[in-house]
């Protein structure tokens, strides 16, 4: 008798297990609805870009899990928004529309590119045939605060 409940003890357990959570696919579909597809890079990054014909100059973001995201320039004084166009971790595609700060031409638009790596973004803008590159890092609120008031723009809360 007392080996029975020993097995059953051993064994019952092996045939609950499975079915408690359900399959990965559901686990990960609940994640990212809850999450956002932009979730793993979500946060306030800095950086330094290259563009031609200017010295190099900053970058601050910040990237929301839903895959919007407010950056600012201080090469050219500008802000804008970035808005998800493609998330397949590691790479990150989204179209940026520049719309204000104190630079002389405040208008644009391109398309962002960032591959995550570790702990940085590999970015690249493409946009009115301008391509600008750079890494971008964590970063804290007052780093993107900073970047935002030279261009001029209220920083994002």
């Amino acid at each position: 008798m007392l080996v029975r409940w020993l097995v059953l003890a051993l064994v019952l357990p092996a045939f609950l297990v499975p079915g408690c959570g359900g399959s990965s696919d559901d686990d990960s579909t609940t994640s990212a609805i809850k999450g956002g597809p932009t979730r793993g890079i979500a946060r306030t990054w800095t950086g330094n870009l290259r563009q031609s014909g200017l010295p190099p100059f900053r970058i601050a973001v910040l990237i929301r899990a839903d895959g919007s995201g407010l950056v600012a320039y201080t090469g050219i004084d500008c802000a804008g928004k970035w808005s998800l166009d493609s998330a397949k971790a590691p790479i990150f595609t989204f179209t940026e529309t520049i719309e204000r700060g104190k630079g002389g031409k405040c208008k644009g638009r391109g398309t962002v590119h960032l591959v995550h790596r570790a702990s940085t973004l590999r970015y690249r803008f493409r946009g009115g045939g301008i391509t600008s590159f750079g890494l971008l890092v964590p970063a804290g609120p007052q780093d993107l605060a900073s970047v935002f008031l030279k261009t001029g723009v209220e920083p994002p809360d």
